[in-house]
């Protein structure tokens, strides 16, 4: 998977939420994430989290089964902000 390695080279979407990801990181508040309407599809909204910010016993975890329909658990908190299959 190529990574865009300039700001011109990433999807129009995500240049856009960049700044406000930025302020929103860099809030005196030390907010743990927010949700934002889908730049893709509208009536969706996504979850952005702050793994730096989160505090003692907050995290976030997602479930999904697979195509070969393996179930999988992934969790981020303030232990392991890149995250851990749990």
């Amino acid at each position: 998977m190529a990574v865009a390695r300039h700001e011109r080279d990433r999807p129009a979407a995500r240049r856009r939420h960049r700044p406000l990801s930025e302020a929103i990181h860099h809030d005196a508040r030390l907010l743990e994430g927010f949700r934002a309407v889908s730049a893709k599809v509208p009536s969706n909204r996504n979850l952005v989290v702050f793994p730096d910010h989160l505090r003692t016993g907050s995290y976030v975890e997602y479930e999904w089964d697979d195509a070969a329909g393996m179930h999988h658990t992934y969790r981020v908190d303030q232990a392991r902000p890149d995250g851990v299959e749990v």
